[in-house]
């Protein structure tokens, strides 16, 4: 009988071992795995959110070395809306070389080919060939993008000259 009351005992406490084991340590292994598989996934947030900010940081010191730039690249741009600085500096320009100048100025337009909008003004100017010339070449030497579509220059009096000239002047 001792015996067969040891031998249930040992079954019994066998069968609490397997059930401690079934219910209370084979969960808490997954919860650990669970959980440090988490863990990992935080740690790589973590690290991927701190590559972010060093890269933002190296943006941030590159973008205050490249401001000048920017603001030079932005001034090559005209205001299509009202491009009244451009204006002002096709009148002054004719003015310096004594030349008259008509402006006409279409609406701002963007084209396949381009990657900016444009604005197309079409230029007729008189005076002297000289003037006219250097009138011509500041324009080409202009603080703005232009591109020459058309240009004709016809002798209108024996010093006189006249230009006719189309040009795309891209737009913020």
């Amino acid at each position: 009988m001792k015996e067969k009351k040891l031998e249930i005992s040992i079954a019994i406490f066998i069968v609490l071992v397997v059930l401690i084991v079934i219910f209370a340590v084979t969960p808490l292994l997954g919860a650990i795995k669970g959980n440090s598989e988490e863990m990992i996934a935080q740690k790589n947030k973590f690290s991927n959110f701190e590559n972010k900010l060093i890269k933002l940081e190296e943006f941030k010191l590159v973008k205050e070395e490249l401001s000048s730039d920017f603001a030079k690249v932005d001034s090559l741009f005209i205001n299509g809306d009202v491009p009244v600085a451009f204006i002002r500096f096709l009148e002054s320009s004719a003015q310096e070389y004594s030349s008259d100048i008509e402006i006409i100025s279409g609406g701002v337009q963007k084209s396949r080919e381009d990657k900016w909008e444009s604005v197309v003004f079409q230029l007729t100017t008189s005076g002297s060939f000289t003037n006219l010339s250097r009138f011509l070449k500041k324009l080409e030497n202009s603080p703005y993008l232009i591109n020459l579509q058309s240009l004709n220059i016809s002798k209108s009096a024996e010093d006189s000259a006249r230009a006719s000239l189309s040009i795309k002047v891209f737009a913020k």
